[in-house]
């Protein structure tokens, strides 16, 4: 299938359109869109047969990129990967100048003040943005905390503000709601449905944060009581955070439980053609338009996080593929099944969690690795089992350089037929098993045949000893259940490791 609308897109490179750059042709453009906007484009050049080794002075690293489709603005970026060998050129969105952005002021100073970070960064020229509204004057966190990119303070701000930062595809910086409740897109019945997941249900949030008023750690919750059998869930806002009241603190907590607010996420996202989708008139849509923060309904589609006949989602990311004329769309709350998703969503924690631990300086990453997931299917375990090994890990040799691990493990467990409490210990080994050293730990309570999930609970910082070799670094996962009904069943088990180099 191919594109069958009148207007096709054209890609402008360094001030140049691409037809005019290479007028024998070019195509297989895609392009991606998140929540906080344009996140990663592709195009391929077939090499001219007639002209060995040109190149263009606008295809270069560093250029900025826009997708257009008639006068408009759809996607915009910098290239960041021209490869004239293979002919592929990949870009990256315009939002992500936020991740290699350090939160400095104009002295360059560490510091958390949402505008002056910003302001800062615009003015030496590492953000490709302008600042359209107020990200406010306060500082959120201490200037030698963890919150060391613009990225980071902007992620900080949202969530104190119950909010969204987004740059737009004319390179602004604004603030966007995350709504379900005004639809700007509506999927026609038999276009699919969604499979429901646990992994981020979350029924009751604790944070720990620092009270302004006594300067000692405090507790606060939202909602006040957790509903029986229901999932509980910390937060850490000590950590690069500045002191605040409890009445912050609860806000806080209320907009963290508000992004599932006790409901299921999702197993699945939508791939869907010209036809399926139609604007709030009625009109089919250009799946071009459709991006990530854009709310969409699934007519005819019950919500199975309610009563509701149609579902309504917002959506997290979206994959458009203009040759095929064919978008994939998943939804805000897609649970990390697949590997490449797993392997971010750890990064994304080990990053964060380095960026607290370390004030004197940065940590290069060394390298990743993950285990085969192990299919516990057999593994069934009845009430009070003791600790039982459910999974075991002998990493191979670090890559050269690295030090410590950030190590995580996730587990998906069943109590079919009634209520089970399960206990996890994880334990690491540096000698090849010889002397065993727990490193985390967490408590469930599966309940009504629901998929009990643990995907961020059970992760910890390692440093290894000096000189070792292949198979000396290994990781077990223990489990014990205690009182309760019936037996518990284990799924899949994984477990993923993001090395540093100090």
């Amino acid at each position: 299938m191919t594109r069958r609308t009148v207007t096709r897109p054209e890609v402008r490179v360094g001030g140049f359109w691409l037809s005019t750059i290479v007028p024998q042709g070019w195509g297989a453009l895609e392009h991606k869109t998140r929540t906080n906007g344009s996140w990663e484009a592709s195009w391929v050049i077939p090499p001219n047969p007639f002209v060995r080794n040109w190149r263009h002075p606008a295809l270069v690293y560093g250029a900025l990129v826009e997708i257009m489709l008639g006068p408009i603005v759809i996607w915009s970026g910098t290239l960041e990967e021209p490869d004239w060998d293979e002919g592929r050129f990949i870009a990256i969105g315009a939002s992500r100048d936020a991740e290699t952005a350090m939160s400095l002021d104009g002295s360059g100073n560490s510091s958390t003040t949402p505008n002056t970070v910003i302001d800062a960064a615009i003015a030496r020229g590492v953000l490709s943005w302008t600042r359209g509204v107020s990200f406010g004057t306060t500082p959120i966190g201490d200037a030698d905390s963890g919150l060391v990119t613009v990225r980071s303070v902007l992620d900080v701000w949202a969530q104190k503000n119950s909010s969204r930062w987004l740059v737009n595809e004319q390179r602004q910086l604004t603030i966007a709601p995350t709504d379900e409740s005004d639809p700007k897109w509506y999927v026609a019945p038999g276009s699919g449905v969604l499979g429901s997941a646990s992994e981020d249900r979350v029924d009751r949030v604790f944070v720990r944060f620092t009270n302004v008023a006594t300067g000692a750690q405090d507790i606060a919750s939202y909602p006040a009581s957790t509903p029986t059998g229901g999932i509980e869930a910390p937060k850490d806002l000590v950590t690069g955070r500045a002191p605040m009241t409890l009445a912050a603190a609860q806000a806080e907590a209320a907009s963290i439980w508000n992004e599932q607010q006790g409901r299921s996420g999702w197993t699945n996202g939508l791939t869907l053609t010209r036809g399926q989708v139609t604007t709030k008139g009625g009109g089919i849509a250009d799946l071009a338009l459709i991006k990530a923060g854009d709310a969409i309904r699934l007519l005819g589609v019950p919500d199975a996080r309610g009563v509701a006949h149609n579902t309504t989602i917002v959506i997290g990311d979206t994959d458009y593929d203009w040759t095929d004329d064919e978008i994939q769309i998943n939804p805000v709350g897609l649970a990390a099944r697949d590997p490449e998703s797993a392997l971010e969503r750890v990064n994304n924690l080990a990053v964060d969690a380095m960026a607290a631990a370390t004030s004197g300086g940065s940590s290069e990453i060394a390298g990743y690795a993950s285990s085969s997931p192990v299919n516990g299917g057999n593994i069934v375990l009845g009430i009070n089992s003791g600790d039982i090994e459910i999974a075991k890990w002998m990493v191979p040799a670090p890559p050269a350089g690295a030090v410590r691990a950030y190590i995580n493990a996730s587990v998906n467990a069943r109590c079919q037929y009634g209520n089970q409490a399960v206990g996890y210990k994880l334990w690491w080994s540096g000698n090849g098993g010889a002397v065993w050293v727990e490193i985390a730990t967490s408590y469930v309570h599966n309940h009504n045949d629901a998929i009990q999930a643990l995907g961020t609970s059970l992760s910890a910082f390692v440093d290894f000893p000096p000189g070792l070799t292949a198979n000396q670094i290994q990781f077990r996962l223990l489990a014990a259940t205690g009182g309760g009904a019936g037996v518990t069943n284990f799924g899949m088990v994984n477990m993923n490791a993001v090395f540093f180099t100090r």
